[in-house]
């Protein structure tokens, strides 16, 4: 059945107790999950009726984006602007809010973050993850 996405979190795995994961602060959006796959050109001189032949090759999983709202105090989401200064993928969890609350557990490498400061509107920080290695859907 069909569901919103209020009530999703984000969460980051504690530094000091592994399996355990801490939700960052007031997620406002997630972005898209969008894997995709390489080819490799198999294509020879005998490839049958001239068309281009390929083997799978690397899949990747891309990029995770988010927004939360700017709380400077707030320690996870402190921890999320320090994963960017270190150069190992860290873990983290996407849980949805359907009725088997659907988990995406990953590591990804922090690889930009900005701070929003619109006139009107509430100061917002985004950050950009790149997943490394296979995922785990549970």
């Amino acid at each position: 059945m069909a569901f919103l996405g209020k009530g999703t979190q984000f969460l980051r795995e504690d530094d000091g107790t592994p399996g355990t994961y801490n939700a960052a602060a007031r997620l406002i959006e997630l972005g898209d999950i969008s894997p995709t796959r390489d080819t490799t050109d198999n294509t020879a001189h005998d490839s049958p009726a001239g068309h281009k032949e390929f083997l799978a090759a690397l899949k990747d999983y891309g990029e995770v984006s988010l927004t939360l709202d700017f709380l400077p105090a707030n320690t996870e989401n402190q921890k999320l602007r320090a994963d960017f200064d270190v150069d190992t993928p860290h873990s983290y969890r996407i849980i949805w809010p359907d009725d088997d609350s659907t988990t995406f557990t990953f590591s990804a490498l922090v690889i930009g973050y900005g701070i929003q400061t619109p006139l009107e509107d509430k100061v917002r920080q985004t950050f950009n993850l790149k997943i490394s290695g296979a995922p785990v859907w549970s």
